[in-house]
């Protein structure tokens, strides 16, 4: 009887130790608006104290898998951090039983780049790192579905950068449309292409900065470039 109130004990003591504060929820997968690999991806997770103390709660972010040339970065504790950025400096408060679907947010940056990247999140107390709750989330995770890249040599701008007019060059027959976005993602123009493998814009009414224009077919982008407009 003794040695077994003997082990009762110890695997209440193991699994006290064990359990976790934290729980985080959230998809695990993000894409860009459209798929568009040019636009930033964006992911929300919610986080809450499951257990019975007020937690200083931190996140820390380690990189699975992701591309050259591209960017992630993180918000938590009411600051944004930068890609070199690994764990949050600042903490949030959450007590007993607190839900923040807010605070936490996850960016991906492409730059017109079809790539995902594989980012895990780590939340914990700041007094035990080690008792901690994770969730993975892959960025434009979609994208090999929803874009077939021309080679760039195929698709270009002529002269680029420009002020007035250029050309949108393309060996891709039966395209539909041309779209031009901003560096916010506003669409700029929307010019419809009929058997043509040229097109001549007009840019004078734009203002100076970068767009990217994406080439469609069968309502799909299979090429994206970038202009600048000096």
């Amino acid at each position: 009887m003794k040695k077994l109130l003997i082990l009762v004990l110890i695997s209440s003591f193991y699994f006290n130790v064990n359990a976790q504060s934290l729980s985080v929820t959230g998809s695990e997968f993000a894409n860009p608006l459209g798929n568009d690999p040019c636009l930033q991806t964006s992911a929300s997770l919610t986080v809450r104290n499951i257990s019975s103390t007020t937690h200083d709660v931190l996140c820390e972010k380690i990189i699975i898998d992701t591309a050259a040339g591209t960017e992630n970065f993180f918000c938590w504790g009411a600051n944004c951090y930068g890609s070199e950025t690994y764990i949050s400096t600042d903490h949030n408060t959450l007590d007993p039983g607190e839900v923040d679907n807010v605070d936490f947010g996850g960016y991906y940056d492409a730059y017109c780049n079809p790539s995902t990247a594989t980012v895990q999140y780590c939340f914990y107390p700041d007094t035990d790192p080690t008792d901690r709750t994770c969730v993975t989330i892959t960025y434009n995770a979609m994208l090999s579905n929803s874009v077939s890249v021309i080679s760039d040599n195929q698709t270009y701008f002529y002269p680029n950068p420009s002020s007035t007019t250029t050309r949108f060059i393309f060996s891709e027959k039966n395209c539909s449309n041309l779209i031009v976005l901003d560096n916010l993602g506003k669409t700029v123009k929307n010019i419809n292409i009929y058997n043509q493998q040229t097109i001549n814009m007009d840019i004078s009414d734009l203002h100076h900065g970068i767009y990217f224009a994406q080439l469609f077919k069968n309502n799909r982008i299979i090429s994206t470039k970038k202009l600048i407009i000096q």
